[in-house]
């Protein structure tokens, strides 16, 4: 886990040792962009010394001889996590927040992006069962108890924006144009006080 997810992973872990007698270790991971940085500058050393002692990234230091997959999950995007893959000596799996940004609170942001604990766990099931250590129906029954919906659309694209209180959808671009030009009017109608009024601003919800 990383950054807040963290406590999800965590939260992850206990659901599967109590629902699946699955055991799991946790590792957080304050930069994957120093991982990634370790990895590639072992490769590169090696790949310079050849009849030298080889280098073993940090990554495969910590994770070779451990068994089972590794899942990691952070509020960012997949690629974020995914950029350290070269380097994990087993099966992994990348949970992250791709899409366009809402605002609503955590626990629905994580639910949405899929990176929740039901989530991470879930994805401990499915990985062990494409390793041959679970079976289908074992995921299958993650999915039920974990209240997880399998026909949801993936989100794929950043180009839709819909309200989380009413269900309105539009284009993000069009939306983002009306909330611009809606603040402008706002200026022109009350004056430039409006810029610096709090209380004619909206404040963000809990961010993920």
């Amino acid at each position: 886990g990383s950054g807040t997810i963290l406590r999800e992973a965590i939260a992850a872990a206990e659901l599967l040792d109590k629902d699946f007698a699955v055991s799991s270790d946790i590792w957080s991971c304050p930069s994957f962009n120093e991982l990634r940085r370790d990895g590639f500058d072992a490769e590169r050393w090696n790949r310079l010394h050849p009849e030298d002692e080889q280098r073993v990234s940090y990554v495969e230091q910590c994770l070779n001889g451990r068994i089972g997959p590794a899942i990691a999950a952070t509020d960012y995007v997949r690629a974020f996590a995914d950029q350290i893959r070269a380097f994990v000596p087993m099966h992994y799996t990348v949970l992250g927040t791709d899409g366009f940004g809402r605002s609503d609170t955590r626990s629905n942001l994580r639910r949405f992006f899929e990176v929740d604990r039901y989530y991470i766990a879930h994805a401990v099931i499915a990985a062990l069962a494409a390793e041959g250590k679970m079976s289908a129906k074992d995921v299958a029954r993650a999915i039920k108890m974990y209240n997880i919906d399998a026909e949801k659309a993936n989100r794929i694209t950043q180009s839709k924006f819909e309200c989380v209180a009413c269900g309105y959808q539009q284009n993000a671009d069009i939306n983002a144009a009306r909330n611009i030009l809606a603040a402008g009017l706002a200026v022109i109608a009350c004056g430039e006080a409006v810029q610096s009024d709090p209380s004619a601003k909206q404040g963000p919800t809990e961010a993920i």
